[in-house]
């Protein structure tokens, strides 16, 4: 799992997440925007396994 900023910058990542498990992001002081979350995985990204999280 992948966090990125508006830019495409990679604020956090994860090892990879088994299947039925999960993974807790903790990112201080994160400004007001859009950032896009992602399955690194080959192809998940692609096949749609992303999401958006807005910071206000």
């Amino acid at each position: 799992m992948v966090i990125t900023d508006s830019r495409g910058n990679i604020l956090a990542h994860s090892e990879r997440v088994k299947p039925g498990h999960d993974h807790v992001f903790t990112l201080d002081e994160v400004p007001a925007g859009n950032y896009r979350f992602y399955c690194s995985n080959g192809g998940h990204a692609a096949a749609g396994m992303t999401g958006a999280l807005t910071v206000t």
